[in-house]
């Protein structure tokens, strides 16, 4: 069975920090996904979060908007699923300083289903968040292993 959805959200924070000037966050998130034949999970998402940052009061801060994208892809056959994602985020952070602020993760995995109520499953994951301060730069790889039952 071939399946299109989409759907979208809109969250809204109020700033409650005394005495700094904090921002309220305004967040939109859009995504479609297709599923074709039962077998392939195709998904992609975009997410703006506003002009969420740091209170005016912080220096070097600015209200820059803060933009995201995640693609996935999965393959389910018999008792496989395998199947991955790769997220992209950015934002301008400190406004004295020429980059921005990056994000990049993805992670890639596998999961076997031995009954409905037992699945074993494992998956890398990798993270690169660039923080626009110098030498501020962080990358991570997780390796995550486990079982899932259900009385």
């Amino acid at each position: 069975q071939d399946t299109l959805r989409w759907g979208a959200t809109y969250a809204h924070g109020q700033a409650d920090v005394a005495p700094l000037a904090s921002r309220d966050l305004d967040s939109l998130g859009v995504g479609i996904s297709l599923i074709l034949h039962d077998e392939w999970m195709i998904g992609l998402a975009a997410s703006y979060d506003g002009t969420s940052r740091l209170p005016e009061t912080v220096a070097g801060s600015f209200a820059s908007p803060a933009w995201g994208v995640t693609a996935s892809v999965n393959f389910n056959t018999g008792p496989w699923t395998i199947g991955g994602y790769c997220q992209y985020a950015t934002n301008e952070g400190n406004t004295a300083i020429a980059p921005d602020d990056r994000l990049v993760a993805m992670e890639i995995g596998a999961s076997y289903r031995f009954t409905t109520r037992l699945r074993l499953y494992g998956a890398w994951y990798r993270f690169d968040f660039d923080d626009d301060e110098r030498g501020a730069s962080t990358v991570g790889n997780i390796l995550m292993l486990g079982a899932r039952a259900t009385l």
